[in-house]
């Protein structure tokens, strides 16, 4: 898949991170969102060096129609299948460049204070398209101070009309 093999380019990194710290999170927010009511934000951490998801929150399902435990099993890749074919590779570009952003213009102790946010659309059944706007925040950065696991703020607006990724 190309597109995988290009979301892998961007988060490419030498470290299988599993670490406490991620299990403290999801422990955490599995708490909370026992507590939450549904609505068009969902949580989600994402580790990039397996391309699976530590946590998603059951939002997930409401905001998006889409089945929860689907894409555990998918992983980033059933998500990425998802992303608007019109949108895929701008998305992916715009990735791209926050990323060298974040490795070249940022020093190591900020790269964790960053908020990264962008949009795209996600097709979320075959007659229904979704706008997400994003905010990911790094929470673990791998041996050379790349972010590899982040927890994203996902928050569903709009009818699915296009609209510019920023």
């Amino acid at each position: 898949n190309s597109i995988l093999s290009s979301f892998a380019e961007v988060f490419k990194s030498n470290t299988i991170y599993q670490d406490e710290i991620v299990n403290i999170h999801v422990q955490r927010l599995a708490e909370i969102d026992n507590i939450l009511p549904p609505n068009m934000t969902f949580l989600a951490i994402t580790n990039t060096t397996t391309y699976k998801y530590e946590f998603i929150s059951h939002s997930f399902q409401y905001a998006t129609g889409l089945n929860r435990e689907q894409i555990y099993s998918e992983g980033v890749q059933g998500m990425i299948s998802r992303v608007h074919k019109d949108d895929v590779k701008v998305w992916l570009t715009a990735l791209q460049d926050l990323m060298t952003f974040c490795m070249t213009e940022v020093s190591e102790l900020d790269r964790k204070r960053m908020n990264f946010q962008y949009n795209y659309r996600l097709q979320a059944r075959q007659n229904k398209v979704i706008n997400i706007v994003e905010n990911l925040i790094p929470l673990v950065l791998d041996d050379f101070g790349k972010p590899v696991i982040g927890l994203g703020y996902c928050t569903i607006y709009d009818d699915g009309a296009p609209q510019p990724i920023k």
